[in-house]
């Protein structure tokens, strides 16, 4: 239901306009009063269309610059065509008390139909009632609704607009618990939910799980650690001696059979780098068994440096009163 067709957007701009709105503003120039009347004229044509979208894009732009309960009932007829039942309402009751509020004539047309349209969709919105479990009261527990503060009744119960909606339920003492609901118009639901306690850590507690703290590293396996390290470089370092061993004596071969005066100078060099791999072997050799003997050796620690444990105990619930 829309207002009757005698009235023209002009006449309800300028005839019902009062300082309403907090960011409309006191005294707007005929300027302004002028664009608001072109606004207003647009959203109309949009809302005839049935473009409920952009009309009420331009009845808000409409309202910025004067709100009348006039231009609140049309932002509100918008918002119950695109579903969004709680904001429409609380305009239709916004303009229901605005208008009885102002002495204009176009301020008194809002009423004849503002009523009806306030009632059809209060009766619209869907309503979900939480059974929780352990029960809590009222003040111990916030619901979101699309991560947006519902206001939720002492019954448990709180008003949604129709659709797919994410319910978060949050209690002290308790994980936060998610659902995902899809509701229709006019829907009565009761939904059960479960709060899972949060753990809690409590030494004092017997006969509860335990969890263990790693104790550190002892001076028998660090000198493990060093000793495999060096027989890892050792052992590394001699293959690279051996390899450039193996090049020297064949660039030996190659300058001996061109050389007159012999090659005794040549060989020199061969014989430093394989006594260089030898002993790299040798050093990797010693250091691997000392590496193993301390790695298979108790460690020297363990009689005083054993785990430490900590219990960990699941925090005590206080149940309260269902909803």
């Amino acid at each position: 239901m829309r207002f009757p067709s005698y009235l023209p957007a002009a006449f309800l701009v300028l005839a019902a306009w009062c300082p309403l709105h907090a960011n409309a503003q006191s005294n707007p120039s005929d300027a302004e009063i002028e664009r608001a009347s072109r606004l207003f004229a647009k959203a109309d044509a949009y809302e005839d269309a049935r473009d409920f979208r952009n009309a009420l894009e331009a009845f808000e732009q409409t309202a910025q610059i004067a709100m009348t309960p006039g231009i609140r009932y049309h932002i509100a007829f918008c918002q119950e065509h695109l579903g969004k039942l709680l904001d429409a309402a609380r305009n239709y009751a916004t303009a229901q008390r605005e208008a009885k509020a102002s002495k204009s004539p176009a301020a008194k047309s809002v009423l004849a139909v503002v009523d009806q349209r306030f009632t059809d969709v209060a009766g619209r919105i869907p309503h979900v009632t939480l059974k929780l479990h352990p029960a809590l009261e009222r003040q111990q527990v916030k619901v979101l609704v699309d991560m947006q503060p519902a206001n939720l009744q002492p019954s448990g119960t709180f008003e949604l607009d129709p659709g797919e909606h994410n319910i978060t339920v949050i209690a002290s003492g308790f994980s936060p618990t998610q659902l995902h609901i899809v509701i229709a118009e006019k829907e009565l639901r009761e939904v059960k939910v479960t709060l899972n306690p949060i753990a809690k850590v409590a030494a004092s507690e017997r006969n509860l799980p335990t969890s263990t703290v790693t104790p550190p590293a002892s001076g028998v396996r660090v000198g493990a650690l060093i000793s495999t390290a060096g027989a890892t470089i050792a052992a590394g370092f001699g293959v690279a001696a051996y390899v450039l061993a193996g090049s020297a004596q064949e660039d030996g071969k190659t300058a001996c059979a061109s050389s007159l005066t012999g090659c005794d100078d040549l060989k020199g060099t061969v014989r430093t780098w394989d006594a260089l791999a030898l002993g790299a072997w040798i050093g990797a050799a010693t250091l691997g068994v000392t590496a193993t003997f301390l790695w298979l050796k108790p460690n020297g620690n363990a009689g005083t440096n054993r785990a430490t444990h900590v219990s960990i105990a699941a925090g005590r619930v206080a149940v309260g009163y269902s909803f």
